[in-house]
């Protein structure tokens, strides 16, 4: 789990004020640690639109549900902590809300059946 610095959590703070929601510690700590975590990777890797598209809504749901059973497999199977897959579905599932039903199901690729 990534620390979070005073700075980090005034930003969220402020951020949380300005999008005209009453700020809480636990809206503050997601906004700042796993949310903005999960940000990172979306730019540190460049993501774009364009990509994410490209799966379509149904692949989206399927990349969640890989993630949530990879979090399933390190958690109870190898009981080992698990941070990529949490912060992967954070992404997807965003990716996921912002297409809709928008565009073929299963994007570029087609049907895997």
């Amino acid at each position: 789990m990534s620390e979070t610095s005073e700075a980090d959590r005034d930003a969220a703070y402020d951020y949380l004020k300005k999008v005209g929601l009453e700020p809480n510690p636990d809206a503050i700590a997601n906004l700042a640690g796993p949310l903005t975590d999960a940000l990172r990777i979306v730019c540190e890797r460049k993501y774009s639109e364009r990509m994410w598209k490209m799966r379509g809504w149904k692949g989206l749901a399927h990349d969640i549900i890989d993630k949530a059973f990879r979090l399933r497999f390190r958690e109870w199977e190898m009981r080992e902590l698990d941070e990529d897959s949490p912060r992967d579905m954070i992404n997807f599932c965003c990716y996921y809300l912002r297409l809709g039903h928008e565009g073929k199901p299963w994007g570029e690729m087609g049907s895997p059946g």
